[in-house]
């Protein structure tokens, strides 16, 4: 039998996660996988303006922010000792990914 050897779970802000992300843990325990969580930040459009302007990186704070809401959708996994690991990509980033 072929088994998995990394699963990807991309987490979507807007459906709820929860079920889903289980059968991803199950999946990956019962294969003995490295489950990722992956989060995709937007890139801000005001991004370079306000970096240049005023020295926020509101792109960061996007990335940021959204890896916050996948370390707390992903620990109690964590806790429970299930290896989680968490990325967030912007859309630039997922691009070159492809």
């Amino acid at each position: 039998m072929n088994r998995f050897k990394n699963i990807l779970f991309v987490a979507d802000p807007e459906d709820s996660l929860q079920t889903a992300l289980q059968r991803a843990v199950s999946l990956a325990k019962t294969n003995e996988a490295r489950l990722t969580v992956m989060g995709v930040a937007p890139d801000a459009g005001l991004a370079d303006y306000l970096r240049r302007t005023y020295a926020i990186d509101f792109n960061k704070q996007l990335r940021e922010s959204r890896l916050e809401s996948l370390e707390a959708l992903t620990r109690p996994y964590n806790d429970a000792g299930i290896a989680v690991y968490t990325k967030v990509a912007t859309v630039s980033t997922l691009f070159c990914l492809i």
